[in-house]
């Protein structure tokens, strides 16, 4: 019989919460990459997006572009640039408020974690072949509540079979909402200049449906430069 390690058994609320450690080497090399990496912040930011008819057509498109400085241990969040279909945008307007206002520093561990429970499952498949080069793939499932709304996402991470460095990260999510009919996030990886694991691109699509049509948004960020905060 084998032999399973449950860590930190608790009992809460009359629940019984069981959580076993990850013991595959090449996924906790991904999690130091991602835990070397927290507090780290981007230089700049863009973030595009879309709304596309149902053959893929660009309906309307905002572009975004923001750079970020670190002054005194605070990011300060600077417009470059901002413009849509109708010409260009201000910091007063309600869409370059809303990124202006985000955060940008790095300080969660994500999918990366170092353990499995009902929340989070990990499990290793077959190695797969991208662009000539040979990869780990992992299949990640995570169930996490949000405003009182249960979100379950699903999907793969493929990782440097020397490294563990990720190179993407493909999850398909249910956010429980009657209107958003499919969600899915593309996540891309890289090391920055200096060293720290860095997000390159999330690209988000999302299909809504509505009374008498449906609505197709992309929506992509890309970052580049992270530095560390401290």
């Amino acid at each position: 019989m084998k032999k399973i390690i449950l860590i930190g058994i608790i009992l809460v609320s009359g629940l019984l919460i069981w959580s076993t450690e990850i013991k595959d080497p090449l996924w906790l090399k991904a999690v130091e990459l991602k835990r070397a990496a927290l507090n780290t912040y981007p230089s700049q930011t863009t973030y595009i997006s879309q709304t596309k008819d149902k053959k893929g057509n660009i309906d309307q498109e905002e572009t975004i572009i923001l750079s970020h400085s670190n002054k005194e241990g605070e990011i300060i969040n600077s417009l470059v640039k901002a413009f849509n279909s109708e010409g260009d945008l201000s910091e007063d307007d309600d869409s370059v408020k809303r990124y202006l206002s985000m955060e940008v520093i790095s300080d969660d561990l994500g999918f990366f974690r170092t353990e499995t429970s009902e929340e989070f499952q990990l499990k290793r498949l077959a190695d797969e072949s991208i662009s000539g080069t040979t990869y780990a793939k992992y299949e990640v499932r995570e169930t996490s509540q949000k405003d009182n709304k249960t979100i379950e996402s699903e999907g793969y991470v493929w990782l440097d079979k020397e490294t563990g460095l990720p190179l993407k990260m493909s999850l398909e999510v249910d956010p429980d909402q009657m209107v958003v009919k499919e969600l899915k996030i593309d996540t891309y990886y890289s090391l920055s200049p200096s060293g720290f694991l860095q997000t390159d691109k999330v690209e988000t699509n999302i299909i809504i449906s509505l009374v008498f049509k449906k609505m197709y948004i992309t929506q992509i960020m890309t970052r580049d430069n992270y530095q560390k905060l401290n």
